[in-house]
């Protein structure tokens, strides 16, 4: 063979393994599969994201809120 390695699987052989799978991915097709990693976040990532979030809802709402007041003080003051 002119071309490509030899000791590498043809498609059917890499196809045959997965008999009777419902699924694949490529990575398990090709074999380049990698172990999976758990990235469990920090507790305190999460707090001061919650933090930061609640905090540009709550500006929102007091600018909404400000606008409401004006209007109305506009329209019948």
């Amino acid at each position: 063979m002119l071309f490509g390695n030899q000791s590498e699987p043809t498609s059917g052989e890499r196809l045959r393994k997965f008999d009777g799978a419902t699924s694949i991915s490529s990575e398990d097709y090709y074999g380049n599969s990698k172990p999976q990693q758990n990235h469990v976040p920090d507790v305190s990532d999460i707090k001061d994201g919650v933090k930061e979030g609640v905090r540009s809802v709550a500006g929102k709402l007091s600018n909404f809120a400000s606008g409401i007041a004006s209007s109305i003080q506009d329209r019948y003051g």
